[in-house]
Parts: C-alpha cells; sequence; structure tokens
C-alpha cells in the first residue's frame, strides 16, 4: 500500500493533490447539499403527511365518536323496544289469564245449570216411571190375587206329583216295580 501512494505522489504534485483534495470536497459538498435539500423536501411531504394523519385521526376519532353514539343510542332503543315487548307480554299473560278465569268462571256456570236440568229432568221423569211402576205392580197384585188360588192348586198339584215321582224312584231302586 505505501508503494500505492509513492507511486502516486510521484504522479501528483502537491499542488494537483490539494487541487484534487478541493475539487473532491467540494463534490462531496455538493453532494451533501443535494441530499439536504432531498431531505428537507422528504422532511416537508413528511409533514404534510402528517398533517394529513392528524386531520383523518381527527375524522376517524369524529367518526368513531358518532359511531358509538349512534350504537349506544340503538342499544338503548333496543333495552326499550325489549322493555316493552316484555310489558306487552306481561300484559298479554294476564289478559290470556283473565280470559281463562272468565271462560272457567262460565263454563262452570254452564255445568251447574246443566246438571240441576238433569237434575230436575230425572226427578220429573223418575215421578213419572214411579207412578206407571205403581199403576202397573198394583194391575199386577191384582191379577196375582185372582191367581193365588189358582197358585195354590198347581202348587199342590206339582207337590203331590213330585211326592209320587220320588216313590215311584224309591220302588224303581228296591226293585219293586217291574219296569
Amino acid at each position: 500500500m505505501d508503494n500505492f501512494m509513492d507511486k502516486l505522489a510521484q504522479k501528483f504534485n502537491a499542488g494537483d493533490l490539494i487541487k484534487a483534495n478541493s475539487q473532491a470536497e467540494a463534490m462531496e459538498m455538493q453532494r451533501m447539499k443535494e441530499q439536504m435539500q432531498q431531505y428537507d423536501q422528504l422532511l416537508q411531504e413528511m409533514r404534510k403527511l402528517n398533517l394529513k394523519n392528524v386531520e383523518i385521526m381527527n375524522s376517524v376519532t369524529q367518526l368513531t365518536k358518532e359511531s358509538l353514539d349512534k350504537v349506544q343510542l340503538k342499544d338503548q332503543e333496543k333495552e326499550d323496544l325489549v322493555a316493552k315487548i316484555q310489558e306487552t307480554i306481561e300484559e298479554n299473560y294476564k289478559k290470556s289469564e283473565l280470559s281463562f278465569q272468565k271462560a272457567e268462571d262460565f263454563v262452570h256456570k254452564e255445568n251447574v245449570k246443566v246438571y240441576r236440568n238433569v237434575q230436575a229432568a230425572l226427578v220429573e221423569e223418575l215421578k213419572v216411571q214411579t207412578e206407571a211402576l205403581t199403576v202397573r205392580n198394583e194391575e199386577l197384585t191384582t191379577k196375582v190375587r185372582g191367581l193365588k188360588p189358582l197358585l195354590i192348586t198347581t202348587l199342590c198339584v206339582a207337590s203331590v206329583l213330585g211326592l209320587a215321582n220320588i216313590a215311584l224312584f224309591v220302588l224303581n231302586q228296591l226293585g219293586l216295580l217291574p219296569f
């Protein structure tokens, strides 16, 4: 490396080196200025973008707040609606309970009326049938009184025949009868 520097020093004299250094420094300075201008432009763009971001964030924040307010309003409306529905259900339940109670009372009253009507009809019919049976019983009693002597005679004859039958059976068993 020293060898290379020596050769370079031989080719260039001190003035040339200073001039080359100055040119290199000027070029470096120019490059740095250009780079600084680019950085300044980028910084300006970043500031603009940052301002836009702040504006957008403010808009997003505002929209989010409005959306949240709307959601809360909808939640409140939903809760109110649910409360109204529950009240309506409770009212309808109470009304249906009252209707069922009224219907049950009505049916009970009607059932009592029907029971009493049937009971009255049965009592009336029983009276009629009892009277008819009493009349028929009296008719039969009269007929039986007329048949009483015949019945006694029939029983006597049946008894005599029964005794005769027993006597014949006994005689037959004893072998006293020829048949």
